[in-house]
């Protein structure tokens, strides 16, 4: 201020505070740096406070699918026809034996008279337990036949086994390794039949089979009850 401006009384302008940029008008440079820090937080999650960023969140995990559940099993049906089966087994195989014993083993008058007795007897057993397992053979055809092909299956699995055992090159008819695997073949035969619905029941020659009733017992006592 000069000495006119004394003189004149006029007052000096108030100082201007130094001007401070508006919170709402970045510079340049913090624009660039907004830029800069805006990156990672558009390909992933946002920064949180202090310039971390969070973790990714886990995926959920894949929904548990159910176990398969387990075939059905007609183990207590096969049983039921298997005791039918050798209960007719066993009452052909006495007569039998009774039949050989009045031909071939000269009995006297009275034994003889015994004998076929009970053969009449057992013929009689054999009729009604046959149509009794007829019945039930074709009502398990009817309404559950996976019981029929469970069953077949169980003296199958054997039959073929015993029907590819070596035989020896030398081996004359009437050996026994050749009877079982030839008794053997007739037998599946034979089940084929009754797969197919063609029999209920029939004689199987366990002769020649080694232990074949053993055999099935032991794998029918495999499987589950």
């Amino acid at each position: 201020m000069n000495w006119l401006d004394k003189l004149l009384g006029k007052k000096a302008p108030a100082s201007q505070p130094a001007r401070t940029p508006s919170p709402s008008a970045p510079t340049q440079p913090a624009k660039l740096a907004a830029v800069k820090s805006a990156a990672p937080a558009a390909e992933g999650a946002a920064p949180a406070a202090g310039g971390v960023t969070p973790p990714a969140a886990a995926s959920a995990p894949a929904a548990s699918r159910p176990a398969p559940a387990a075939p059905p099993d007609f183990t207590a049906q096969v049983r039921e026809l298997e005791a039918m089966r050798l209960q007719i087994s066993a009452a052909q195989s006495e007569s039998g034996s009774l039949s050989d014993y009045v031909d071939l083993g000269r009995p006297s008058a009275e034994a003889r008279a015994k004998a076929e007795a009970r053969m009449d007897d057992l013929g009689r057993q054999i009729t009604t337990l046959t149509a009794r397992m007829e019945q039930q053979v074709n009502q398990y055809r009817q309404q559950q036949p996976a019981v029929i092909q469970q069953w077949v299956e169980l003296h199958l699995g054997l039959c073929r086994e015993l029907a590819a055992a070596p035989v020896a090159p030398n081996a004359k008819p009437g050996d026994k390794d050749l009877m079982s695997v030839f008794i053997a073949k007739q037998t599946i035969a034979e089940w084929e039949k009754v797969l197919a619905g063609q029999q209920a029941y029939f004689p199987i020659n366990t002769v020649w089979m080694k232990d074949y009733e053993g055999q099935i017992r032991s794998r029918l006592n495999a499987t589950r009850p």
